[in-house]
């Protein structure tokens, strides 16, 4: 079985491997490297090209990448139009166009790739847009899109949806939303889709001793005492992730707490937000009590949920999965989530809230009674790790893909 895999966005150019980082482009990457590691298909990977991912596609020898070289003048064109955006539209979304004049250069390149394709599947990587690859196509195999957030529009692309073979969903809360009579990308049949949840690197996200050297030196780069009590949050800082809500819970909060935010407006940029100086003016009434480390690399993060004691990650929009939680349950650290979305569907027996008003408070109380849960304890939350790795490892990743497009 030969398939080929398109995958382009209009936020950042992010490749395959995931040099720039990504959701999506991490998992993709997961699952280069479990192909590569079994060859259960012939992959091909189509992916906007950057240097240091074709450097690392090598680590892959059996996966066939596929590159699109964006010229300089595109990319003009991207940064002009984003930041034109960013000036009329004043709020987080104009992220989405980050790179909308590259996405067209990519489907443009893609399209002429199809047409040739010897591929017996095609597998569309989210993004909506790229259905344009495969309109008026010449084509002949199955095509398959697979879903990490819910679609908001159909890009003139009805057709194209209509003939598409199925629909991987990374949750079920996504399934039901395309199936329901208010979807973006019309009514799509429950018989055609599929439920294919995302994963974690359980080697790489693993509970690590709090004496482990690195640990030891955060913590001293951070000014982390022995007696602090540590909450993290982990996520993109825009309002829906509720990085917010955890700073006014922490209010609340004793002064041996502590919190540590990870993350930045948008993946690895310098670019700010609104949203992102009222958190600082949120954490300026708490003195130095909360830690702002901007963006961390994705092999980084372990270390940084081990410091933890609590992982609070309040969604407050409808989160299709949430892959932030799942990464600090393998890492042995408990969560503090919503009920947001498909994230019910990963965290088991986490705790989970409602959205109400009182969230904060909420979160308040959840965070003194899971810290009496574990006060004087230094053993890791072995539960959420067991269930983890039985659900979501890597491992299994390639093999719960490969049999989502091989039954039709």
């Amino acid at each position: 079985m030969k398939v080929l895999i398109l995958i382009a966005d209009s936020n950042g150019c992010f490749p395959v491997p995931a040099a720039k980082g990504g959701a999506v482009s991490t998992l993709i990457e997961q699952l280069a490297e479990g192909n590569n590691k079994k060859q259960i298909c012939d992959m091909q990977i189509l992916s906007y090209y950057e240097p240091v991912a074709f450097e690392k596609s090598k680590l892959y020898p059996n996966i066939e990448f596929k590159w699109v070289k964006v010229p300089a003048f595109v990319k003009f064109l991207d940064l002009c139009a984003f930041n034109f955006i960013r000036v009329i539209r004043k709020n987080a979304k104009a992220v989405s166009f980050k790179s909308a004049f590259s996405l067209l250069y990519y489907i443009r390149k893609a399209k002429k790739i199809c047409n040739k394709s010897d591929a017996d599947k095609i597998v569309l990587e989210n993004n909506i847009p790229l259905a344009r690859s495969l309109k008026k196509t010449k084509f002949k195999g199955q095509w398959y899109y697979h879903l990490h957030n819910i679609p908001r529009i159909d890009a003139g692309c009805r057709d194209v949806m209509e003939k598409t073979t199925a629909f991987l969903c990374v949750s079920q809360y996504v399934a039901n939303r395309i199936n329901a009579p208010d979807s973006a990308i019309g009514i799509i049949p429950e018989s055609k889709t599929r439920i294919l949840y995302n994963c974690v690197d359980t080697s790489l996200f693993r509970p690590i001793a709090k004496q482990d050297k690195i640990i030891c030196e955060l913590k001293e780069k951070h000014g982390i005492g022995d007696n602090d009590r540590l909450l993290i949050f982990a996520g993109r800082l825009t309002e829906e992730k509720g990085a917010d809500l955890l700073l006014q819970a922490l209010a609340k909060l004793p002064k041996e707490y502590k919190a540590i935010i990870i993350g930045s407006y948008h993946h690895n940029t310098d670019v700010k937000s609104e949203y992102q100086e009222r958190l600082h003016s949120l954490a300026e009434k708490l003195e130095n009590r909360v830690i702002f480390t901007g963006y961390v690399e994705h092999d980084e993060l372990p270390y940084y949920y081990n410091l933890a004691d609590i992982a609070v990650l309040p969604s407050m929009w409808e989160e299709p999965a949430g892959l932030t939680n799942i990464e600090a349950m393998a890492c042995g650290v408990p969560v503090i989530t919503t009920d947001a979305g498909g994230i019910p569907e990963y965290v088991g027996d986490s705790v989970t809230l409602t959205r109400t008003d009182d969230i904060v408070d909420k979160i308040a109380e959840s965070i003194i009674n899971l810290s009496e849960k574990i006060k004087g304890s230094d053993i890791k939350d072995i539960h959420s790790r067991e269930y983890i790795e039985k659900h979501f490892d890597k491992e299994s990743y390639i093999d719960k893909f490969a049999a989502a497009i091989s039954d039709d």
